[in-house]
C-alpha cells in the first residue's frame, strides 16, 4: 500500500482519536463525572458517512437526550415505589422506541431516548435527586462531545455533505437518461434486448436514498436547505417518474409487433426531447449554474398521427403511447424547473396536475414490529433476573439489554456470532491494556494520549465500510470497559471492568437467542416473510382500489390497512437486501441467479400494479359506465383472489381469455370514437382512453403474474426453510 493511500486511510481515524480524547480530558478538566458520555457522544457521531449526517445526528442526540430525561423523570415522579409496574412501563417503552428506531429521519432520536432513559433509571439507583444530576450531566457532556466532534471535523479534512447528495442526483439522472435510451431503442429500432430489468429497481432505490442524503445535506449546506422545496419537489418527481416509465412500458409492450415506420420520427423526437431535459439537469448540477430561463424551453403537445390502415389494436395502443410521452414530456418540464429554482433561487409555480400531492396512510411494517418485541423480550428477561436473582450489575445488565438489544436487533441482517466475537476480542484487547499499560497513568496528558492511539488502532486497522460495528464495538468497549480511570479520583479496579464484560455478554447471549428463534432474523428467513407479506399487501391494496366509498368506510378498514398500507415497493426492496445477504452456499438446492430473476420480476410487478391503480383511479373518476366499471372490477378481484391464493395462478389463463374480448371492445369504440362516430354510451375519447388504459394494464398484469408464478415454481423456497442450530 502507498503512502498516498495510508494517508487517506488515517484521516477518518486521526479525526475520531482527537475529538474523542479532547472531550474527555476537557470534561475531565471542567471537574465533571463521568466524562465517557462525551466520548460514547463522539463514538456515534462518527459512525455516519459525511458532516452534514454528524451535524444531524449531533441535533438528534440532543433532543434524544432531553426526551429520554423526561421519560425517565416520568417513571420516577409516578412510579417510584412500585418498581415492578415502572418496569412494565420501561418495558412497553423499549417497545415503542424499538419500532420506532426503524424511522429513516427520526430514528436516532428513539435510539438515544431509550438509551439515556435506561442510563439515568439504572445509574441514579432509581433516586429522583440522583437521577436529576445524573440527567443534567448528561446532558452537559453530550453537548461537550457533539462541540468537540463539529470543531475537529470541520478544521480537519472536511466532507461536505452536499457533494455525496449532487453525486447521488447525477446518479440518478444518468440512469434514467440510460432508461429512455433503451426505450427509444425497443420502440425504433425493435431491440428488444436493450431492456435491463433491474434498472426499474435501481431507480426506484436511489430515489429513496437521495431523500435520506437530502435530510444530511441541509444540516451543512445552506444553498440545500435554502431550496429545500425544490429539492424534495425533484424526488417527488422522481418518485412520480417511477409510474410513468410503467405506463410506458405497457405502451410499448402493446407495440412490440406493431409496424411504426410512420410514427418513428414523431417517437423520435419526444424521446430526443426527454433526454435534452435530463442532460440539461445534469449539466445543472454538474457546473452548480442554472441557465438562462430564456434556454429552457416548453414542450408543444405532439401527435403521432392517425392512419386508416391502422389495425384497432395498434391504433388504441397508439394513442396510448401518444399520451404518456406527452405526460412524461410535461413532468420533464416540471422536473427542469425544479432544478433550475434550485440552482437560481427562484420561485415557480408548482402544476398540480403534472405532479398531484400523494395520500399518505398510516401503515406499520411487519419487521420493525418483530424487532421491537424482540427488544422486549429481551429487556423483560433481564428485569426478571433482576428482580428475582439480584445478581452483581444485574440492574446495568437491563441498561445495557435496552441499548445494546435494539441497537443489534436493528442491525440488517446482523450476524450474531461475529458480534460475539468482536466484544470477546476487543475485551481481551481492552483487559491487556487495562492490566498493563494504564497503571503506569499518572497524568491527564498521558490518559489522553492513551486513548488517542487507543483510537486510532481501531479505526484505523479496521477501516473498511464493511468493518464500521466492529470499529464502533471496540471503541465502546475502550470506553465503557475503562470509565474507573476517567473519574475525578481514578480508581484502578480490573474487577469492574471485568463485572461489566460479563454484564455485557449476557446480555448478547439473550439477544442472540431471541434474534435466532422467534421471527428469525437470518436473510432467508427475512425474504421469505417478506414476499409472503407482498403478496397479501398487493391483494389488499388491489381490493381497495376498486372498493366504493361505503366499502372503504367501514369500521374494520383502517385497522387492516395498518398492515397493509406499507409501499410495496418497500417490500420488494426488502426482499431484495435479504436475498443479497444470505449464504447461498448453505443451500445447494438453490441459486442466487433464480432469486435475482423473481426479484426483478417483482420489481416489475409492483410497476404494473402502480400503473393499474393509477390508470383505474384517473379512468373511474370521470367514467358512467357502470357495466364497465362493473367488468374491471370483477377482473381485479379476481387478480387480489389468485393472489391470496397459494393455486390461484393457475386461473389467470381463464381471465386472460375474457380480457381478450374486453379489449377488442375497447379497440373497437376507440376506433369508431377516432373516426368521430356516434357509439352507443355516449363515451368520449379520453374516458375510452383511461378505460384502455386499465385494461391494458389488467392484461400486462396478468401476463407479468403468469410469468412470475413459473419462475416461483422453479424456486424451491421450502430449502430455506431449514434452519440450522448453531451458535
Amino acid at each position: 500500500m502507498n503512502i498516498s493511500a495510508l494517508y487517506e486511510r488515517a484521516k477518518l481515524p486521526i479525526k475520531v482519536a482527537l475529538a474523542l480524547s479532547i472531550s474527555m480530558i476537557t470534561a475531565i478538566w471542567l471537574g465533571w463525572d463521568r466524562p465517557y458520555w462525551a466520548g460514547l457522544a463522539v463514538t456515534v457521531m462518527s459512525m455516519v458517512e459525511t458532516s452534514g449526517h454528524s451535524l444531524r445526528k449531533g441535533k438528534w442526540r440532543l433532543v434524544g437526550t432531553f426526551y429520554g430525561t423526561a421519560s425517565a423523570f416520568f417513571l420516577l415522579a409516578f412510579f417510584a415505589q412500585d418498581v415492578g409496574i415502572m418496569m412494565v412501563l420501561f418495558t412497553l417503552l423499549v417497545g415503542i422506541c424499538g419500532y420506532m428506531i426503524f424511522n429513516p429521519r427520526y430514528g436516532y432520536i428513539w435510539s438515544i431516548t431509550i438509551t439515556v432513559c435506561s442510563l439515568i433509571l439504572v445509574m441514579g439507583d432509581m433516586n429522583p435527586i440522583s437521577d436529576f444530576n445524573l440527567a443534567t450531566l448528561r446532558l452537559e457532556e453530550t453537548l461537550l462531545g457533539f462541540i468537540c466532534h463539529i470543531v475537529v471535523f470541520s478544521i480537519l479534512w472536511p466532507q461536505s455533505s452536499r457533494p455525496v447528495f449532487e453525486n447521488a442526483v447525477l446518479d440518478l439522472l444518468k440512469q434514467q437518461q440510460t432508461n429512455l435510451v433503451n426505450r427509444r431503442h425497443q420502440l425504433i429500432k425493435r431491440d428488444q434486448h436493450t431492456v435491463t430489468r433491474t434498472v426499474l429497481g435501481e431507480g426506484l432505490k436511489l430515489v429513496m436514498r437521495l431523500q435520506d442524503l437530502l435530510y444530511g445535506a441541509e444540516a451543512d449546506s445552506y444553498h440545500i436547505l435554502r431550496e429545500r422545496k425544490s429539492w424534495q419537489y425533484i424526488i417527488e418527481v422522481g418518485d412520480q417518474w417511477a409510474v410513468a416509465i410503467g405506463h410506458l412500458t405497457e405502451a410499448i409492450d402493446l407495440l412490440k409487433d406493431a409496424n411504426l415506420d410512420m410514427e418513428k420520427p414523431q417517437i423520435d423526437a419526444i424521446f430526443r426531447y426527454l433526454l435534452h431535459n435530463f442532460q440539461q439537469c445534469e449539466a445543472m448540477v454538474k457546473t452548480g449554474k442554472s441557465p438562462s430561463k430564456r434556454q429552457i424551453s416548453c414542450f408543444q403537445y405532439m401527435k403521432l398521427g392517425f392512419h386508416p390502415e391502422t389495425d384497432m389494436h395498434t391504433q388504441g395502443a397508439l394513442l396510448l403511447l401518444e399520451r404518456q410521452l406527452n405526460s412524461m414530456a410535461k413532468l420533464s418540464d416540471e422536473l427542469v424547473l425544479a432544478f433550475y429554482s434550485a440552482y437560481s433561487g427562484e420561485c415557480w409555480s408548482r402544476d398540480e396536475q403534472s405532479l398531484p400531492k400523494p395520500i399518505k396512510r398510516w401503515s406499520l411494517d411487519t419487521e420493525r414490529l418483530i424487532a421491537s418485541f424482540k427488544g422486549m423480550l429481551v429487556v423483560a428477561c433481564l428485569v426478571l433476573i433482576w428482580y428475582y436473582y439480584n445478581p452483581p450489575g444485574g440492574s446495568l445488565m437491563i441498561a445495557l439489554g435496552a441499548i445494546f438489544g435494539l441497537t443489534f436487533i436493528s442491525l440488517p441482517f446482523a450476524n450474531m456470532k461475529k458480534m460475539l466475537s468482536y466484544i470477546v476480542g476487543w475485551s481481551v484487547f481492552v483487559l491487556l491494556e487495562y492490566i498493563f499499560i494504564i497503571p503506569l497513568l499518572n497524568q491527564p496528558y498521558q490518559i489522553a494520549l492513551f486513548y488517542f492511539f487507543s483510537t486510532f488502532f481501531i479505526w484505523f486497522s479496521f477501516s473498511a465500510a464493511k468493518d464500521l460495528v466492529s470499529r464502533v464495538i471496540g471503541t465502546m468497549i475502550l470506553v465503557i470497559s475503562t470509565k474507573s480511570v476517567m473519574c475525578l479520583t481514578p480508581v484502578y479496579a480490573p474487577a469492574l471492568a471485568i463485572s461489566i464484560l460479563m454484564a455485557f455478554t449476557i446480555c448478547l447471549l439473550l439477544i442472540i437467542f431471541f434474534n435466532e428463534f422467534p421471527f428469525s432474523a437470518q436473510p432467508e428467513r427475512v425474504m421469505l416473510r417478506r414476499l409472503k407479506m407482498l403478496k397479501n399487501v398487493l391483494a389488499w391494496q388491489l381490493r381497495y382500489t376498486v372498493a366504493t366509498t361505503q366499502e372503504r368506510r367501514r369500521w374494520w378498514v383502517p385497522i387492516v390497512g395498518l398492515l397493509y398500507n406499507i409501499r410495496p415497493i418497500t417490500l420488494v426492496m426488502g426482499a431484495d437486501n435479504a436475498a443479497k445477504a444470505i449464504p447461498w452456499k448453505k443451500f445447494p438446492e438453490v441459486s442466487e441467479e433464480q432469486a435475482q430473476v423473481i426479484i426483478h420480476r417483482l420489481y416489475l410487478l409492483v410497476l404494473r400494479i402502480n400503473s393499474l391503480k393509477d390508470g383505474y383511479a384517473k379512468w373511474r373518476l370521470n367514467t358512467k359506465d357502470d357495466l364497465a366499471q362493473s367488468m374491471v372490477k370483477d377482473s381485479v378481484l379476481r387478480i387480489a383472489t389468485a393472489l391470496e391464493h397459494t393455486d390461484g395462478y393457475q386461473n389467470l389463463l381463464v381471465l386472460e381469455q375474457e380480457m381478450l374480448s374486453v379489449y377488442n371492445d375497447v379497440h373497437r369504440r376507440i376506433h369508431l370514437i377516432d373516426r368521430q362516430v356516434e357509439i352507443e354510451g355516449d363515451i368520449s375519447l379520453e374516458e375510452a382512453l383511461n378505460l384502455h388504459r386499465a385494461l391494458a394494464s389488467l392484461g400486462l398484469l396478468v401476463n407479468e403474474l403468469k410469468v412470475l408464478s413459473e419462475a416461483m415454481a422453479e424456486f424451491d423456497f421450502k430449502a430455506l426453510e431449514i434452519q440450522y442450530f448453531t451458535i
